[in-house]
């Protein structure tokens, strides 16, 4: 018969009892810290997630969650939400969020956010889009396309030397060549630069001289790189591809041997670290995420 719960008290006492106890009270503790951390929103619809894939989105949300001890939180907007939406949305969210990220296409949905919560730290992840220098209020994160280039032409170059070293330039007739494409319509204020990078990094491995047009005769391209856009005709396919795209890898064509990722996933990491550091300034610039496809498999630099 037990006497004053002697019994619970004698097991209470015990080591391995008091290990579990303690193990999970700080469990809570964490969690609770976690979950009281000012969250970041970023601001997002269902176009994208059909894009980028969602079990990818997912896992970023999960790494950067980890990573920065914070919840990610999204503002998903039905296709052709309205700026005034998007800030809504975003303001429902939290009243004090650590930073709310609006993509380049809501980037008028961030002003009116400040509008109503003056002061706040937001940032519009512009892309390939450079900053409107008359504009003045959240901070603006923009792709370091120069640098893209550089590490692209790096890559190509590697590949078309490894092709030419190899069976595929005795399987062809044609010249051994590099491409780069770009959008149509695209603002090529700083081609100039961009293609110097991009010679550069090419440079590296390869001594040939890329062809930027796409009139350019394409036939036996060891290595097209799409920034933007591009058809190739049945005979003038390229022999691999790099490109710029949020497009899921799975679904990328299987001659694809990278990407460059510029999309809001892929740079909200490095945007909460220069936060994190009170950058000054009203523009910053990131590289992509370059994954790597190598054997069906991803390969993160």
């Amino acid at each position: 018969m037990f006497v004053n719960g002697a019994p619970v008290k004698n097991l209470l006492n015990k080591r391995p009892v008091r290990a579990v106890f303690a193990g999970l009270a700080l469990s809570l503790l964490i969690l609770a810290v976690f979950f009281c951390r000012k969250p970041v929103i970023l601001v997002t619809d269902r176009p994208f997630y059909l894009l980028y894939g969602e079990e990818r989105i997912r896992l970023k949300r999960i790494g950067l969650s980890l990573r920065h001890f914070r919840q990610i939180k999204t503002a998903d907007l039905a296709d052709g939400a309205g700026p005034e939406l998007a800030a809504r949305t975003a303001l429902d969210l939290s009243r004090r969020p650590r930073a709310v990220f609006f993509p380049y296409r809501y980037r008028e949905g961030a002003w009116h956010y400040l509008v109503e919560r003056p002061g706040s730290p937001v940032v519009i992840l512009g892309g390939r889009n450079q900053r409107d220098n008359s504009l003045e209020g959240p901070l603006w994160l923009c792709t370091d396309t120069e640098a893209d280039l550089y590490q692209a032409g790096v890559l190509a170059g590697i590949i078309a030397r490894d092709l030419e070293n190899g069976e595929e330039k005795r399987k062809t007739n044609f010249r051994l060549g590099i491409a780069l494409y770009r959008q149509e319509g695209a603002d090529n204020s700083q081609e100039d630069a961009e293609n110097s990078a991009f010679i550069r990094g090419t440079g590296e491995y390869w001594s040939g001289i890329p062809i930027f047009s796409p009139d350019s005769d394409e036939q036996g391209l060891a290595c097209a790189v799409l920034l933007g856009d591009h058809r190739f005709s049945q005979e003038k396919k390229p022999l691999s591809l790099i490109l710029f795209t949020w497009m899921d890898p799975s679904l990328a064509p299987r001659k694809t041997l990278a990407i460059f990722d510029d999309s809001p996933w892929a740079q909200m990491g490095p945007a909460l670290r220069i936060l994190n550091r009170g950058a000054g300034g009203t523009e910053m610039r990131i590289p992509s995420k370059i994954l790597v496809l190598k054997k069906n498999k991803m390969q993160k630099n």
